[in-house]
């Protein structure tokens, strides 16, 4: 059997074992037979539904049972993405590239000056590659 444990209805394990051993492996926890699927909790004995992900810098809340915007995680996919961005444009520093260099470096500072801007993490305005 699989079942999954809850306590105050946050999911505390998954286990998988012969029925005669549920009892002793939930150790008096409430559970229910089965399993969710990876979008779906259970509430008050049933599957519900996560809502639709607002944005990769969520993380579902369980005590509000909603998700909430996470700052430290906006921040690591932005700069992330800078540093993929980045390295993308390393090439164009090479001293034997024939490519405007004052163009790519600017866009290069402009990506480390993201973090300046206003909307930083949450809505970021992406500098343009040079052509």
């Amino acid at each position: 059997m699989k079942f999954t444990t809850y306590i105050k209805n946050k999911p505390t394990g998954t286990h998988e074992c012969p029925d005669w051993e549920v009892n002793t492996v939930s150790q008096g926890q409430s559970y229910v037979e089965g399993h969710a699927l990876e979008n779906q909790y259970i509430l008050n004995g049933r599957f519900v539904d996560f809502p639709a992900r607002p944005s990769l810098s969520h993380i579902w809340d369980w005590d509000s049972l909603s998700w909430k915007v996470n700052q430290e995680l906006a921040e690591n996919l932005a700069l992330q993405k800078r540093k993929e961005l980045l390295s993308e444009s390393d090439w164009t520093q090479l001293s034997d590239v024939s490519v405007n260099k004052t163009l790519w470096a600017e866009y290069r500072q402009s990506l480390r000056d993201i973090t300046k801007q206003s909307g930083y993490p949450f809505e970021i305005i992406w500098p343009e590659k040079p052509r």
